[in-house]
């Protein structure tokens, strides 16, 4: 979920690298908190607003894993038919790791409205959502993806780790979660 909302800050146009982002000032108008992802406070809060029972916690990974059981179950907890989905289709794919370094750099020098709106290069015609364009529309099918290995921005996965453990034992003692199966840190 990081490197997910990591991404989605280069998408719309910013430009500090993944360790900044991680440590942005409290103050900033940006700022994220790793705290924001302590699922275990979000689930409690609604399940106290709506009712434990109307509420259904579900990991990205099970969707991943089995999307057609996933959404059965999604289904069946909403009480709506099933509908019929095309899962091999890619509907918006992301940037690779490559381009999102391309496009880091970039977005300090180009248009954007929410992070700079008064760019090195003036014109609104060469902006962050072209940018991101070319990028993930013609360089990365036709080279980036093909070279670029790397799939994750986070290397301090250890520190994370230990930072997110507790949140995630608190989730694991109130819901019946695969927790272990995908190796969330315990």
């Amino acid at each position: 979920m990081i490197d997910s909302l990591y991404r989605q800050y280069i998408h719309q146009g910013g430009g500090c690298g993944f360790e900044s982002f991680l440590n942005m000032h409290p103050e900033s108008s940006l700022y994220f908190s790793l705290d924001y992802l302590f699922y275990d406070r979000i689930v409690d809060y609604y399940q106290k607003l709506f009712g434990f029972d109307a509420v259904l916690v579900c990991l990205y990974e099970s969707l991943k894993e089995s999307p057609v059981e996933f959404l059965n179950q999604l289904f069946s907890f909403l009480h709506v038919n099933q509908l019929s989905v095309d899962f091999n289709t890619k509907v918006n794919q992301g940037m690779s790791a490559i381009s999102i370094k391309i496009a880091r750099i970039l977005n300090r020098f180009v248009h954007s409205v929410s992070f700079n709106p008064d760019p090195v290069i003036p014109s609104r015609l060469v902006n962050s959502h072209f940018a991101r364009r070319l990028l993930q529309g013609y360089l990365d099918p036709l080279l980036f993806n093909r070279i670029s290995g790397q799939r994750s921005f986070i290397s301090k996965e250890q520190q994370l780790n230990n930072y997110f453990s507790k949140t995630n034992r608190s989730l694991l003692k109130r819901l019946d979660l695969p927790l272990k199966k995908y190796h969330y840190p315990l």
